[in-house]
């Protein structure tokens, strides 16, 4: 009798849990390719106003899509840039050999050397002054004067 109980509450538990999973139903539109003509595409990141700034590693790109569905060239030679992500400030953070900071403008305002090459970077801690930088096997931190953005 306690076997079938057992069952008997598993059942209920997945009938509940897949009902919950239907009920958060994320997803509203169909997936749609916009471009297929990239060599590597990583990093994908947005800056406030909704752009998405994107990488294209093996052909040393990074590229725009505007709000307005225009895919534009941003930066050529990137060094193989990887990782993207924006501060408040609206400074664009990539990640070839070091981690290179752009203004919004898109010119080199500072560059943070770490001993393994970096992979990604993001913000975090309780005011996200904090940017966390992935290297390999290891993971550095370093605070920042302008916070990430939100």
């Amino acid at each position: 009798m306690m076997k079938k109980a057992t069952i008997g509450l598993m059942v209920l538990f997945l009938m509940g849990f897949h009902a919950a999973v239907a009920e958060t139903n994320l997803v509203a539109g169909e997936l749609k390719i916009l471009s297929g003509n990239f060599k590597f595409t990583e990093g994908p990141a947005a800056d406030a106003t909704g752009n998405v700034y994107f990488t294209d590693v093996r052909a040393e790109k990074i590229y725009t899509w505007s709000t307005d569905g225009k895919l534009e060239l941003y930066r050529e030679n990137t060094g193989g840039a990887n990782g993207l992500y924006f501060n408040k400030a609206g400074n664009l953070y990539t990640t070839p050999e070091t981690v290179q900071i752009f203004s919004p403008e898109g010119v080199l305002i500072e560059e943070i050397k770490t001993p393994n090459r970096p992979t990604n970077v993001t913000f975090g801690g309780k005011q996200k002054r904090t940017l966390f930088i992935t290297a390999r096997a290891h993971v550095y931190t370093v605070e920042m004067n302008v916070a990430g953005m939100e």
